[in-house]
């Protein structure tokens, strides 16, 4: 490699600065490896195949997605995400596999349980600690990315307190634990814009440009809404690239621009699965439509209808998620940089139309969770490190600066802190201990919603699911199980949003009746409340943010029958959850639509 593309590459490794990379990954590791094996895969019945975590793919829906591309896909197919993060995670499954084939541990593999392996339960788990780690990997080069796009701004301080800021930025930490393709959309994302501060710096070349292709293309491959990071960006860098009297100046960067478009499109293919699976790409794009057009989960799955006042509100709970991502300090002190680069380094706002793409794309959807706003998070804490790092640079205003970003920091840190407490002591693994104890091979639980929420039960149980409210004492009444298992959710069996925070559904489920409940509580059902399981917060005071679902250390209620409680005593139920963070910010609606008791 020679001349301008040598060049180019030599000056944007070293912009990386590699002095506080090494320092920054081994912390990075110490934070969120603490709680990385929470609720993963305890697989010992075919219904139990996944985590804890909402919508965590690790390890089954890689393998599911791949068995379903390479022999045939299944009627009940799931289509939501792309299968960009499946092909990597699958890549480095294959060693794992092979070593089970080779080893013994898999025969005759089939796609149904235990799919081949001699142990599903071990073997599993195993997998799971692979696609973790790779998200932490992903995760990792996330934070390098904002060290090096800080770098390019030009302060080495500032990159620092960037990469940390998005490391305990809420919720980054939670989704370098799991195995949802968040970090993997964070990573790409990041890389872009990394890609486009070198950009802004040198000009456009062709390895920054072929970078942000790449980045892009593989981001929305991840999950297509990072591309709202880029439809504002590119067009822009496009338009000063081009913007030149020169003839020469003027080819020379529409070849590299040519060169960004192709890696664009080689790499969308790829990331994409096209070429391993055309059918499911268009059933993808096919979904993305009907979503778009408020077709999945009804209207009632819309927290704000289309409309003024829906933009508006859908606006505000955009910003107030982003406060809670951030904190109120860190988003003044972002917004303060972003007004420093207008007056120091104009062109540097160029970062600022990723945020506002991405926020505009965020707001023509009828809904939004907290972790959606990370990348508007990770563009306004590039100002803020900058901002700050010119302030820890500078001879007079060192020290007074370098105390207030410590003091920036406490709150997030102080958040991280409680949520691996949460994690490492989730109410469900005593929950697992007790169940331990009690269940006998042949016992029946029945549970309501989904089954990944449950506490690990032994081995030789069978699961009864309630999908509607109108079911539950039909059911009860026709199985008698042994077991009555509940877990709170956020949604009804319309998909519609619940108050699950505090009040009675923070301690059941919204698919059980409030008759049923009380007759369970009150034992006129047959039934007798055996445990309850929460464990205490580490900072019960602190006002943590939720992660919208009730995913970490959620209440668990454990009812037996009477005719197997024995000894038992009988529990009194909780009201409400005694230790759920404090009502947050965000207060959902009360349902649309209202299902009839069936009680």
């Amino acid at each position: 490699m020679s001349g301008r593309l040598g060049n180019a590459w030599r000056v944007g490794v070293a912009s990386a600065d590699l002095k506080l990379t090494l320092p920054l990954v081994l912390f990075a590791l110490a934070v969120i490896v603490p709680a990385l094996g929470w609720g993963i895969p305890h697989v010992n019945h075919p219904a139990r195949l996944y985590a804890w975590g909402n919508d965590d793919q690790v390890p089954m829906a890689s393998l599911a997605e791949m068995q379903n591309s390479i022999y045939g896909s299944p009627p009940n197919r799931n289509y939501a995400y792309p299968l960009g993060q499946h092909l990597v995670w699958s890549a480095f499954y294959a060693p794992v596999l092979g070593f089970e084939l080779a080893s013994g541990g898999m025969k005759a593999p089939s796609a149904d349980f235990p799919f081949g392996f001699e142990d599903p339960v071990g073997s599993f788990e195993r997998l799971a600690w692979v696609g973790r780690g790779v998200n932490v990997a992903m995760a990792i080069i996330a934070l390098l990315a904002m060290y090096a796009t800080g770098r390019m701004m030009g302060s080495r301080a500032g990159a620092l307190v960037s990469a940390l800021g998005l490391l305990f930025a809420w919720p980054f930490l939670y989704f370098a634990r799991t195995g949802n393709p968040d970090a993997a959309t964070m990573m790409w994302t990041c890389l872009g814009l990394s890609a486009t501060a070198w950009i802004l710096r040198d000009g456009y070349h062709r390895i920054p440009g072929v970078m942000l292709g790449i980045c892009i293309a593989a981001a929305s491959a991840s999950k297509e809404q990072a591309l709202g990071s880029f439809f504002l960006v590119v067009p822009t860098l496009l338009g000063l690239a081009l913007l030149t009297r020169s003839e020469r100046a003027l080819r020379a960067r529409a070849i590299d621009v040519l060169w960004s478009g192709v890696a664009f499109a080689v790499t969308f293919v790829v990331w994409q699965g096209i070429w391993l699976d055309p059918d499911r790409f268009m059933r993808h794009m096919e979904l993305l439509v009907l979503a778009g057009a408020g077709g999945v989960g009804g209207p009632g799955y819309l927290r704000h209808l289309p409309g003024a006042e829906g933009r508006w509100l859908q606006a505000v709970d955009l910003f107030y998620q982003t406060v809670d991502a951030m904190t109120w300090p860190w988003l003044l002190v972002s917004l303060a940089g972003v007004a420093f680069a207008a007056v120091r380094a104009r062109r540097q706002l160029i970062l600022v139309l990723s945020a506002i793409g991405f926020f505009y794309m965020l707001m023509l959807v009828g809904f939004s969770r907290i972790h959606y706003v990370l990348a508007i998070a990770a563009v306004l804490l590039l100002f803020a490190g900058h901002l700050l790092g010119r302030g820890i640079e500078g001879p007079r205003s060192r020290w007074p600066v370098l105390a207030a970003t410590v003091l920036l920091f406490v709150v997030p840190v102080l958040r991280a802190v409680d949520l691996t407490h949460d994690m490492r002591n989730d109410g469900r693994y005593a929950a697992g201990e007790f169940l331990r104890a009690q269940v006998q091979p042949g016992d029946r639980v029945l549970y309501f919603g989904a089954i990944i929420k449950l506490p690990r039960f032994p081995d030789g149980v069978d699961f009864i699911q309630v999908e509607y409210p109108p079911d539950a004492r039909p059911t009860l009444l026709a199985q008698q199980p042994e077991w009555i298992a509940m877990v709170p959710e956020d949604t009804d069996e319309f998909r519609q949003r619940v108050n699950w925070r505090s009040g009675p559904h923070s301690v059941h489920s919204a698919y059980l009746p409030e008759s049923l409940y009380r007759e369970l509580d009150e034992g006129v059902a047959g039934y007798r409340l055996v445990g309850q399981f929460q464990s205490p917060r580490l900072l019960p005071r602190l006002a943590r943010p939720f992660l919208t679902y009730p995913s970490v250390n959620p209440p668990v209620q454990l009812f037996l029958r009477d005719d197997r409680a024995g000894s038992l005593p009988r529990l009194e139920a909780w009201t409400t959850a005694p230790h759920n963070p404090p009502v947050g910010r965000i207060n959902e609606p009360a349902p649309v639509r209202k299902v009839e008791d069936a009680g």
